[in-house]
């Protein structure tokens, strides 16, 4: 014990030594301890130094994120959008951390827009989010891919002048795969929506989801409200890049409380310990795959957000598939929401898998699945090992093996 300072790292030194005093050992033993009460002393002062220094870094370092941020704020390639412009109509979604509202311009009622209003208050993320939130605006004003929604601009107040963010994006006609999906499952399916959509859907979903990660960025919030679908029932993902800012499992909590089926699509790390990655936007696609494929809303039964929760990280619940699918859709499904992170495949892995295994596309429409993988142009970013002109080759390839 004497011997092994780990021991002694958080007891109170001054009162062992005293202890070891009152034992009156042999004058020799005693002759130790206090050689050992004298270096352990020393170590502590030096360890005392080296904390204050780490803490006065820590300090130094927050000091230079606060002016950081207090001088440069969101970045000045950010359009930035006056919402007094504007006029907000009705509720198009509901993300679990934010609300996305139909807005027109008064000049120009053709002008039409959806603006994601955060339930947070600007105010309540701490300063590095805060940072973090103004670089992604800088990331979201430069991502360019077909199936994601277009960013239009932020402003840092909402329409009743509080500060909390919103994000502007282009709108789409057909409101949400949410919507889509709700008819279904109540029997007023959209008359458009047949296989070759849906495959299209969850073809388009993972090549957008690819291009968010090779371009470092995690949805954290992926599900059938944050998919939007244009005059074609194309998919458009929006709502993502922000929620990177540490948002706690409280805040998650008390919001999804509230959404009914959303919290489905959180994944168990996420209620084991908060912990988010791309990983956990791959259980979230598998989820949404199910519900596409099934017709079936994973949050049957559920009523609130602490069953899911308990359901989901004690009981390692899945929904089950009451009805036949073909295999390949259901290996994908279970794959994707795999127990262990590190065993969902990666988007690239998906997104192969849905063009080179030929039971995917079966029953569909190829010449308008591929119609629409032309019109993706879905390019890598540049610093990626996988070159535009290797993906032209692959995207080559793919076809072929799908004719």
């Amino acid at each position: 014990v004497l011997t092994d300072q780990s021991f002694l790292n958080d007891v109170n030194k001054d009162e062992f030594f005293d202890y070891l005093d009152y034992l009156d050992y042999e004058n020799k033993k005693h002759k130790y301890y206090d050689s050992r009460k004298k270096s352990i002393k020393s170590k502590s002062i030096s360890i005392r130094k080296t904390a204050i220094k780490i803490d006065l870094r820590i300090f130094e370092k927050q000091h230079k994120l606060r002016e950081e941020f207090k001088n440069g704020g969101i970045p000045s390639t950010v359009n930035i959008v006056d919402l007094n412009n504007y006029s907000l109509h009705e509720e198009i979604g509901e993300g679990t951390f934010a609300e996305v509202f139909r807005i027109i311009n008064k000049e120009n009622e053709h002008e039409q827009f959806a603006a994601k209003i955060f339930k947070t208050e600007f105010d309540d993320f701490e300063i590095s989010d805060q940072i973090n939130f103004s670089r992604e605006m800088a990331i979201l004003s430069n991502l360019n891919h077909k199936a994601i929604a277009k960013f239009v601009g932020y402003s840092n107040v909402d329409f009743e002048g509080d500060e909390r963010p919103v994000v502007i994006f282009e709108i789409e006609p057909n409101k949400s795969l949410r919507n889509i999906l709700d008819l279904e499952q109540r029997g007023f399916g959209h008359p458009d929506w047949n296989d070759t959509k849906k495959f299209i859907n969850i073809f388009g979903i993972a090549c957008a989801m690819r291009y968010m990660h090779f371009s470092n960025l995690i949805h954290r919030d992926l599900n059938p409200n944050n998919v939007l679908l244009d005059e074609y029932l194309y998919p458009k993902l929006t709502d993502f890049g922000f929620s990177r800012t540490n948002i706690s499992f409280n805040k998650i909590r008390e919001v999804c409380s509230q959404l009914g089926g959303t919290p489905i699509y959180i994944s168990p790390e996420i209620f084991n310990s908060n912990l988010y990655s791309s990983f956990g936007d791959v259980y979230a696609y598998g989820m949404i795959v199910y519900e596409i494929i099934t017709g079936e809303n994973p949050a049957r039964g559920f009523h609130s957000f602490w069953d899911i929760c308990y359901e989901v990280s004690c009981k390692k619940y899945r929904p089950k598939f009451t009805c036949a699918i073909p295999e390949c859709y259901k290996q994908l499904i279970e794959d994707c929401w795999s127990e262990k992170p590190d065993s969902r495949p990666p988007f690239v892995e998906i997104v192969n898998r849905l063009l080179l295994d030929k039971e995917f596309t079966e029953n569909i429409d190829k010449n308008e699945f591929l119609d629409y993988m032309d019109s993706l142009n879905d390019k890598f970013p540049a610093n990626n090992a996988l070159t535009l002109e290797n993906s032209i080759r692959i995207l080559s390839f793919q076809k072929k093996a799908i004719s």
